[in-house]
């Protein structure tokens, strides 16, 4: 048994099928455009998301290299975020072009979606805080 558990904690990470895929990017989505945007769990994903959005056309945003490591309650996942445009600045400060991330996914027990799970608003209140990790691209 220690020897599956074993196997199964280093399972390579492979990107999802594609209606699977399509699930998570969306919870990407929401989690970046209702939390990140505000800065509230990460933030420089929220800089990421909103540098640039001075221009006269707002740069395109994409994510990039979707991969997990398959689970059947929680998938840990690993995906760039990149913004068309180049580098930018966000109030004055350095908002990269790329950016590594990584979240876990819960399956839901009701209807079997995935989504990100949030924590709590932080000591001074406000929203929820997302659970994605980002950092500069290497």
């Amino acid at each position: 048994m220690l020897a599956i558990l074993a196997a199964l904690a280093v399972s390579p990470m492979a990107p999802p099928e594609e209606a699977l895929a399509r699930q998570l990017r969306r919870a990407i989505w929401y989690d970046l455009s209702s939390n990140a945007r505000i800065g509230n769990g990460n933030e420089l994903a929220a800089r990421w998301y909103n540098a640039g959005s001075d221009r006269r056309e707002a740069p395109l945003l994409r994510i990039q290299d979707l991969v997990c490591r398959t689970g059947s309650a929680r998938l840990r996942c690993r995906f760039g975020l990149f913004r068309e445009g180049g580098p930018a600045t966000y109030y004055g400060r350095a908002a990269p072009d790329r950016l590594e991330c990584r979240v876990t996914f819960r399956r839901s027990r009701i209807d079997g979606s995935w989504s990100i799970p949030r924590l709590p608003p932080g000591p001074r209140g406000g929203h929820s805080r997302i659970t994605i990790r980002c950092s500069p691209a290497s």
